[in-house]
């Protein structure tokens, strides 16, 4: 299914924790799965992305302060890294995934320069995502 933008069906009124407004939202179909990825901020960048699954945050990425160039991953909650820059993160991994419908092999990301600790991080934690079921009263 790869990816595709849902916004006008959500209230972009909905703020995050810091007050900002929620800018876009995409549905993910991900090896089977729908995963939603939403963007808080503006058209002049985001200050934060978050992935959902059956309405669970399972990851969110926050740049603080707004604007600045610190980034920190956070898995179920879990801070898991923060870096500096522009780098491959979780959500290029998993946009990937969904747009080549097969899960990725750890070479191709460690030769495209993604550190091999990373790679592993991002592996286990998209495969504990994708093993999380649908609550039975939402079934």
């Amino acid at each position: 299914m790869g990816m595709r933008e849902i916004t006008s069906e959500y209230n972009t009124e909905t703020t995050n924790e810091e007050g900002q407004k929620l800018h876009r939202i995409w549905e993910l179909g991900v090896l089977g799965d729908i995963l939603l990825l939403e963007r808080y901020g503006s058209f002049c960048g985001w200050a934060e992305l978050k992935l959902k699954k059956n309405g669970l945050e399972v990851y969110r990425i926050v740049r603080k302060p707004w604007g600045s160039e610190e980034r920190t991953e956070y898995f179920f909650n879990h801070p898991a890294r923060v870096y500096v820059g522009d780098l491959f993160s979780f959500v290029e991994y998993i946009t990937q995934t969904a747009e080549h419908e097969r899960f990725p092999s750890a070479e191709e990301h460690v030769q495209a320069d993604l550190d091999v600790d990373i790679e592993r991080l991002y592996s286990d934690n998209l495969q504990r995502i994708l093993s999380i079921e649908m609550p039975s009263n939402l079934a």
